[in-house]
């Protein structure tokens, strides 16, 4: 049985204006409330189409029933990830159905609603209410859009799925929820009610819900508590004597930190799963201290609407004014030092020259075209360099060039890209790019010191990481490189490459087995299904099929008029291929195909419009002989 919900007919690609907003309102009427399925309801999102999770008209007093819920997140008040929101929830054991980013979604400020199904519709106005406050107080009114409290808003279309379960959650758990929710609320802040005697009873539409009052209570500051307050540190090892640790990389010192030292002990709080909040006169337990899917110590306060490790924890209880004071006072307290050695000092002076080298004018003069080339994912490089100064280890951890060889996975640059971890193709073509144009280095297992295999499969199984850990290594920006970096950059641009169309079969086709294997060093063999043996990967029946279609396709429409777009092959062979398949196709196919079948692709100007016919506005890209 599907979801019953109003869709409006008309797609957006950017959030409408008033006018066209009261024109939504208007069409989005009542009797065009329908069913559907969740995947239906995603689809229709991403296409741009405006939705009313309720069964109701313009004004709230029209509503009937509802079984979805949306909590638009707009992080102005403050600030939450929609990756911290997923974890938030998943603790709550409140699972959405699916997160999508909205129409002024960025990825250094994350905008995206959340939205919950239900196994059953709700049919009284009173319980819908409640579920909707109660949804946007377990998130953070602080982050949240204060409107989504209103049951006939209506939402506009988005971006980008980053979370999808098809979850529907119980509307029976979620009511005893809601009872204790309203419970732990103090009496004055809740709309409507009457009291009787230890009882807060609600009085909406004069139906009663018996809740329980309980009263304020100050909050107890533990010993530990008042030592940080002070920076007192000899509290600590007094009470602890803790062996020296030593640490080589920071990044180990901070896995330790946030993994193995037990937050709730620290701070000597007993009952950490629910306690009186230590940042706020918490008026009833709102706060919680938990081990998150990454097995990281986690303090939350849904009243405070913040979620700390214990570097923040120790950070605001603290008051320290910067990051370094914050680790020098950790560092105190648990007795633990990171040793820097020379060669360390020195790798670490080398990847900040080549960060500011990344951005300097420099670049820009001799590589003008890479700086064209790399513009939107930049990002990305700049991530994976401080990655590495994180993870400098010895004059063992280097490749044969001298450069400090590192390890992260998908999902750590994920995280401080802001991007969804679930995207492991997106992030990985960014990576290929940026190999390709020779501006970071891919490593192969076999190219891995044992010593430091081991160490970075042990570290990521300790930081609970699933996929495969990567192995990189990043070359310095001198004028003796920038040449060869701007060459890759010109061929890529010469073989019409694109992001979108990265991939082992694109270079394989292209360039061959020697360029595929370096870019892809992980994915150079294969499995085979049959016999169990390790060979050679190559295209793969199925796709070189396609091409040969795509090849024949843009023959008869050169052969017909003179000219072929990518457009018109996509749709000559969409219904035998599906038209996502066949873009793929060309994306990756295309490179080869121009070369190996005499074929350019270029950009129409006005003469070669008017002497090929071309009645399409603007000037296209078209693909014609090359007779030159």
């Amino acid at each position: 049985m599907g979801v019953k919900c109003i869709i409006d007919n008309i797609p957006y690609t950017e959030k409408p204006n008033k006018e066209e907003i009261r024109k939504i309102i208007n069409r989005m009427t009542i009797d065009k409330a329908k069913e559907y399925e969740i995947s239906e309801i995603i689809e229709y999102i991403l296409k741009g189409h405006t939705i009313r999770p309720s069964v109701c008209d313009k004004k709230e007093n029209t509503w009937q029933s509802q079984q979805m819920f949306f909590i638009d997140v707009d992080n102005n008040d403050n600030y939450i990830s929609y990756q911290e929101v997923i974890e938030l929830l998943e603790n709550l054991n409140l699972k959405p159905a699916f997160i999508y980013t909205s129409f002024n979604h960025k990825k250094y400020h994350h905008k995206y609603r959340i939205v919950f199904v239900f196994d059953e519709a709700i049919e009284d106005f009173d319980t819908a209410k409640a579920i909707q406050l109660y949804l946007m107080d377990m998130i953070g009114n602080s982050f949240v859009d204060k409107s989504c409290k209103n049951l006939n808003r209506i939402y506009f279309g988005g971006k980008e799925i980053v979370y999808q379960s098809n979850n529907k959650l119980k509307l029976s758990d979620l009511k005893e929820k809601i009872s204790k929710f309203q419970s732990k609320k103090s009496p004055q802040t809740l709309e409507n009610t009457a009291f009787e005697g230890n009882e807060v009873k609600s009085t909406y539409n004069n139906k009663y819900i018996t809740l329980l009052y309980v009263p304020f209570t100050q909050n107890h500051k533990t010993l530990a508590i008042t030592a940080i307050e002070g920076h007192n540190a000899d509290y600590f090892l007094q009470k602890y004597n803790p062996e020296k640790k030593i640490f080589k990389t920071k990044q180990e010192f901070l896995n330790y930190i946030i993994k193995e030292v037990n937050l709730p002990e620290l701070l000597e709080i007993e009952n950490y799963k629910s306690f009186n909040c230590i940042f706020h006169d918490d008026k009833n337990p709102s706060a919680g201290i938990f081990r998150n899917e990454n097995d990281d110590w986690i303090y939350n306060c849904f009243a405070c609407n913040i979620s700390y490790n214990i570097i923040g924890v120790i950070e605001r209880l603290g008051n320290f004014k910067t990051r370094v004071d914050t680790y020098d006072f950790i560092k105190k307290i648990l007795n633990v030092e990171i040793t820097e050695t020379e060669f360390q000092q020195k790798q670490k002076a080398i990847l900040l020259e080549t960060l500011q080298a990344l951005y300097s004018d420099e670049f820009i003069k001799y590589c003008p075209t890479t700086n064209k080339n790399i513009r939107t994912i930049r990002e990305y490089l700049q991530q994976l360099i401080l990655i590495a100064i994180d993870n400098i280890y010895d004059e063992e951890f280097t490749d044969s060039e001298g450069n400090v060889v590192f390890f992260t996975s998908v999902r750590e640059l994920a995280k401080r890209l802001g991007i969804s971890q679930y995207n492991i193709e997106k992030i990985s073509q960014r990576l290929v790019v940026l190999t390709y144009h020779e501006l970071l280095k891919k490593l192969d297992d076999e190219e891995i010191p044992k010593r430091f295999l081991e160490t970075a499969k042990k570290v990521m199984n300790d930081r609970n990481f699933d996929n495969k850990v990567n192995f990189f290594a990043i070359p310095s920006l001198t004028v003796n490189k920038y040449p060869q970096i701007e060459k890759q950059a010109i061929k890529w641009r010469n073989n019409h490459y694109t992001i979108k169309g990265t991939s082992y079969e694109m270079f394989l086709r292209a360039e061959g087995k020697e360029v595929a294997d370096k870019l892809y060093p992980q994915f150079k063999t294969v499995v085979d299904k049959i016999t169990g043996e390790i060979k050679d990967r190559t295209t793969t029946k199925a796709s070189d099929k396609r091409t040969e279609d795509i090849i024949k396709t843009i023959n008869k429409l050169i052969d017909k008029k003179g000219y072929a777009t990518e457009k018109e092959i996509i749709k000559a062979l969409t219904k035998k291929y599906g038209k996502t398949t066949i873009e793929t196709q060309i994306k990756r196919s295309l490179p080869q195909i121009l070369e190996e079948n005499n074929l350019k692709r270029v950009k129409a100007n006005k003469e070669s419009k008017e002497r090929l016919k071309i009645k399409s506005k603007g000037y296209p890209m078209v693909i014609i002989k090359d007779t030159l």
